[in-house]
């Protein structure tokens, strides 16, 4: 019988048959986990099952290719916090989305869920909008990067120069600079002669 119990917090919640529900939780130790909340979707229980929620959860499951069964008691809603502002509920909700897409299950991520809950913390204390932006944006996300989709944008992919980066190539994803070896062409404002 596998069987944990630890933080996790709800990436996404499904409706299963008239009341259950099945949540994707994701934790340090355990990665992302998918199971079945018996009367999840009751009224008492819809404003605890939200994504962005961090609690402490039991998992079971009889087998490891099994659909285990989930109890949980919440500790803290991030999604709760940012529900007045669009942009930041809108942030929170593209990681949660991005990990419960890529994830493998069962594959432990300790770096990834202490970034995740770094990144959910800064959007619901209210902090500046640039400060969580470059951090979602600039930073090249970790979940990216463990999915094979990271960014490389320190150097020119055609020349190697750190200097005046100016484009991303849509065939290799790195930086470009506008006048490296087989760059994008240049905007015509910008190649115009200048008199």
């Amino acid at each position: 019988m596998l069987q944990w119990s630890g933080e996790a917090l709800i990436l996404k919640v499904d409706k299963f048959g008239d009341h259950d529900a099945i949540v994707h939780l994701f934790s340090g130790e355990h990665g992302l986990e998918r199971g079945v909340v018996k009367a999840g979707m009751s009224s008492k229980r819809r404003a605890d099952m939200q994504p962005g929620t961090l609690v402490e959860a039991r998992f079971k499951a009889r087998m490891p290719e099994h659909l285990g069964s989930i109890t949980f008691e919440p500790r803290h809603s991030f999604a709760a916090r940012v529900m007045h502002d669009p942009l930041r509920l809108a942030g929170a909700g593209s990681i949660l989305a991005l990990l419960s897409a890529t994830l493998a299950e069962r594959d432990a991520h300790p770096d990834l869920y202490a970034a995740t809950i770094h990144f959910l913390r800064h959007v619901a204390a209210g902090s500046e909008t640039l400060v969580w932006l470059a951090e979602y944006v600039g930073s090249n996300w970790p979940c990216s990067k463990r999915v094979g989709f990271g960014l490389d944008l320190t150097s020119c992919v055609a020349t190697g120069a750190t200097e005046s980066l100016a484009y991303v190539s849509p065939k290799s994803r790195p930086r470009r600079q506008p006048r490296g070896g087989g760059a994008l062409p240049r905007p015509a404002a910008e190649a115009a002669p200048r008199s």
